[in-house]
């Protein structure tokens, strides 16, 4: 199995990059960070994984962001919601299948609370908060209403994290006029998020959700 092999091999090149190991160089050239997210965002995005081979990569996803993991920056946190979101598996169980779409949940929602969550993209994070959405109202199977309420619960977290962004940036944003800060960072990404408001006024828009819905699929009986 191609994805077993390269996780065992990740795992022989961590124990040789370990200072008590017999073997430890300190001339070891470091793992790339991308190379140790490799083995679990193939295995996410396999369409030959079994629902638990997948549950065990978003794992895997999580104890990365809640470590505070210093090489997970933007682009491992692209990386990683990328697989999230494009996560395959073969459904053999729905109670499996429930399980790893939590997990997708949980991967988006720490992915955004990241410190450099700040800085992904807008249409990225649109992405995020729609396919906290399509988990609500796609099947089959029919999901339960634990996981549409904590799909439910995430998209409110994000939001709350993207706007809270927002309105702090706004208000650090000096009048016109008159120079920047010291303590402003420069190259923070002052946006209003306008596609990620449209698309939560769209969801309260009786008229547009009907779209959504066909978009996404049926929402359940």
């Amino acid at each position: 199995n191609v994805l077993l092999e390269k996780a065992v091999a990740l795992r022989s090149q961590l124990h040789l990059l370990q200072p008590g190991n017999e073997a430890h160089s300190p001339e070891a050239i470091p793992l790339a960070q991308l190379n140790v997210l490799e083995p679990f965002v193939e295995a996410a995005r396999c369409s030959k994984a079994t629902g638990p081979i997948v549950g065990v990569a978003l794992q895997a996803f999580l104890h990365f962001l809640e470590a505070k993991c210093t090489f997970i920056e933007l682009r491992e946190l692209v990386e990683i919601s990328s697989a999230a979101m494009d996560a395959r598996f073969d459904l053999t169980d729905s109670q499996d299948h429930e399980a790893v779409l939590a997990g997708i949940i949980q991967v988006l929602v720490e992915c955004l609370s990241h410190p450099s969550g700040e800085y992904l993209a807008e249409a990225h994070v649109l992405r995020m908060l729609q396919t906290c959405f399509s988990i609500t109202v796609t099947g089959p199977p029919e999901p339960s209403v634990l996981l549409r309420r904590t799909a439910e619960q995430a998209i409110q977290t994000m939001c709350t994290v993207v706007f809270t962004r927002v309105r702090r940036q706004v208000l650090l944003e000096p009048p016109e006029g008159q120079p920047a800060s010291s303590s402003v960072d420069a190259t923070a990404p002052l946006t209003g998020m306008p596609s990620v408001a449209r698309f939560l006024c769209s969801l309260i828009a009786c008229d547009s959700l009907p779209n959504l819905l066909s978009f996404y699929g049926s929402p359940p009986d």
